[in-house]
């Protein structure tokens, strides 16, 4: 599987063989912000299959161990849950403090 991501840079000439069938939006909260700031808060990823959640999560440079849960379209899905559709995934970080 290949996901191709969107960035300026022009894309190499293998990457235009890839159609892209849908774009994921991944939201991080919390502090997942803090931890990962080289991750925007709002990031698009356009993948040419469907691909689970912790792909996903590992695309972005992100510990699975800091993710709590996912959500899609409101509900709690877990980090296997299939993407293979437009949509917008909010990965929420555990509660920290004391």
């Amino acid at each position: 599987m290949q996901t191709v991501f969107r960035s300026r840079k022009p894309w190499p000439v293998s990457a235009w063989r890839h159609k892209v069938i849908f774009s994921v939006k991944i939201n991080i909260t919390g502090h997942l912000r803090d931890l990962y700031p080289q991750v925007e808060a709002l990031t698009v990823i356009e993948c040419n299959q469907p691909v689970t959640v912790a792909k996903l999560i590992d695309r972005l440079g992100i510990s699975s161990k800091m993710v709590l849960f996912a959500t899609f379209n409101e509900r709690i899905v877990s980090k296997e849950y299939l993407v293979d559709q437009e949509s917008i995934i909010n990965l929420i970080s555990p509660p920290a403090g004391g």
